[in-house]
């Protein structure tokens, strides 16, 4: 019997003929259906069976199905109403591997960096946004392929981005969404340490301030006391030293994803030096003058017996009038060189007294007569020296 009904439409199906595998969280079912073919009878078959039919039902004028399995298959419409043409009414379909995408590791990168990946996985492109930590620099809405931007954080704080990825195969074929985690750091920064002088010997600390996770610092002179490198604040105690030691330092800013733009100070440790002064013996009344020579600014002084006329403590060169008593004066002077107060000198400054004959009586004698004359001095211990104007009388003229 000829087919007295209406020819039937193409098979309508809410996928393109490339679905996805019914594990795809978008389109788990994929409905086909013929709009006119209510009164048809349709038995639907699936060639082969790459999926299943929604509660084994296969009839009727629309059909759901489940695709398990990758691969080309060939759905079919087959009028069982005597009416209707029994030809089969077929489309093929091209059923897609779920798309996927590797996840990427967790960045950190720096504001000012670029931030830059290309996705890999089974997908013929993929899709990606930011959904926490919006103000990354990253293009805004929905992008599409590798990503490529700067990094973006103005702040002081960390910002822990998400985004939201997934892989397509078409934008109703798409697979399951990843989060992948992004930290931008803020550009660490630290403000400039002042210059620091010190006397040797003497502790030496420098705090560091700033936005960084950590300072790391080098040392060009670690004559000073400091090693050439390390991290965090800096302490030690400078190394006494003969001359002045100058060291720069150079701190660099760092957090876990870059290092900022260094900064340098110098430590400057003074010297203290001066040549020994030699000890010295004057006489009562002797003018006395001692300078001092080395490398500092000044150099202090203390006398431990103002009484041969030094005072008990001064400042600079020695210059004073010496004072002696009846038997030899000792002072010790210990000099200290300005500003750092070690290296100090001793020596000792011995005034004697001012040797003195007491008076002879005139003495008149006879030709033949013999003469002792004792010399007695006014400090024990005095040797004398005599002259004699006239050696007719029989007495040398020196002795």
């Amino acid at each position: 019997m000829t087919a007295q009904c209406p020819p039937l439409a193409p098979i309508q199906g809410n996928v393109t003929p490339s679905p996805c595998l019914n594990a795809t969280p978008n389109w788990a079912f994929h409905i086909y259906s013929i709009p006119n073919a209510a009164a048809a009878d349709l038995v639907w078959t699936l060639n082969p069976p790459l999926g299943v039919f929604v509660a084994s039902i296969n009839t009727g004028p629309d059909v759901t199905v489940n695709f398990d399995t990758p691969g080309p298959t060939q759905l079919c419409a087959t009028p069982t109403n005597p009416c209707y043409d029994p030809t089969p009414i077929c489309i093929d379909i091209d059923v897609q591997e779920i798309p996927y995408v590797n996840m990427p590791p967790i960045q950190r990168v720096c504001h000012g960096e670029q931030v830059y990946h290309e996705f890999t996985g089974n997908s013929t492109y993929y899709a990606w946004r930011v959904s926490q930590g919006l103000n990354i620099g990253q293009p805004l809405g929905l992008n599409y392929g590798t990503v490529d931007f700067i990094a973006n954080n103005i702040t002081n704080e960390i910002i822990h981005a998400r985004i939201i990825l997934v892989g397509l195969h078409a934008p109703e074929c798409s697979g399951y969404p990843l989060q992948w985690f992004l930290d931008v750091y803020p550009r660490p920064t630290i403000t400039p340490p002042p210059d620091i002088t010190v006397c040797g010997g003497s502790p030496v600390a420098a705090a560091f301030m700033g936005n960084a996770e950590a300072f790391n610092w080098t040392n060009d002179n670690p004559a000073i006391g400091l090693p050439a490198s390390g991290t965090g604040n800096i302490a030690f105690t400078s190394v006494k030293s003969p001359q002045t030691e100058t060291a720069q330092i150079t701190v660099t800013p760092a957090n876990a994803a870059c290092d900022g733009d260094p900064v340098t100070f110098t430590i400057t440790v003074q010297g203290s030096n001066m040549d020994p002064p030699p000890d010295i013996t004057v006489c009562d009344g002797d003018a006395v003058s001692i300078p001092f020579s080395g490398n500092a600014a000044e150099y202090d002084w203390t006398s431990s017996n103002p009484a041969i006329g030094l005072d008990a403590a001064g400042s600079g060169a020695i210059a004073f009038t010496a004072q002696g008593g009846s038997s030899p004066l000792i002072s010790v002077v210990t000099v200290t060189p300005q500003p750092c107060p070690f290296a100090s000198r001793s020596f000792t400054i011995t005034v004697r007294p001012k040797a003195a004959a007491l008076p002879l009586p005139d003495t008149v004698l006879c030709i033949g007569d013999s003469l002792s004359l004792p010399l007695l001095g006014a400090t024990p211990g005095t040797t004398f020296e005599w002259t004699n104007t006239n050696p007719a009388i029989g007495l040398d003229t020196a002795g």
